[in-house]
């Protein structure tokens, strides 16, 4: 039986006479996790994994504040021709979703640069 490492899961299938497989998704996100968790004082200045992901929150937020702000997002992704994806948003329990997140960042960069620079000089964006 496939279970999480929960002692509790653990003893359970063993008592059940089960043998148990620990869930390799549940490790992954437990490394991710703590990893992450991990980094929180850089000794030579450089920025942490913690910094960046508190800076894409941040930004996530100026994104899923109004509904103008998002739909001006999409008509920049078909304006560049990228895909119309949503930014993604960290979720605790899914370790994929703090993999996932960079990488929709680097795919949605054209737009989202193209969006700054328009709320520098004040065109358009609030």
């Amino acid at each position: 039986m496939v279970t999480d490492n929960g002692a509790n899961m653990v003893k359970a299938v063993y008592d059940a006479s089960f043998v148990v497989i620990h869930c390799v998704a549940h490790i992954f996100h437990l490394i991710v996790r703590d990893t992450l968790e991990g980094d929180r004082a850089a000794t030579d200045g450089a920025v942490t994994n913690t910094q960046l992901i508190s800076k894409y929150m941040k930004m996530l937020g100026y994104f899923h504040q109004s509904i103008k702000v998002g739909k001006m997002l999409w008509e920049k992704q078909a304006e560049l021709s990228i895909p119309q994806h949503n930014i993604m948003q960290d979720v605790e329990t899914q370790w994929n979703s703090t993999y996932l997140m960079p990488k929709r960042l680097v795919e949605q960069q054209k737009a989202i640069h193209e969006m700054a620079l328009l709320r520098e000089t004040d065109q358009q964006l609030p």
